[in-house]
């Protein structure tokens, strides 16, 4: 299994994995929220990739908080 950043090559694989969890997006959607994601630097999405499939994802944020 590799861990790697998002690329919007992912798109499809992503799309159909969140519409599997119950939240269907489309596939424009996707590469739309990829190219957003990746032009923020306080946030990041890695995919794990098992034979060359994306297999899940996971997406971090950076928050401030006063407390």
């Amino acid at each position: 299994m590799i861990i790697r950043a998002v690329h919007e090559k992912d798109a499809e694989k992503l799309s159909q994995l969140s519409a599997q969890l119950g939240y269907p997006t489309s596939l424009e959607k996707t590469i739309e929220n990829i190219r957003q994601i990746n032009a923020d630097y306080n946030q990041v999405t890695f995919v794990a990739e098992c034979e060359n499939t994306v297999a899940g994802w996971i997406q971090l944020q950076k928050r401030v908080s006063i407390v």
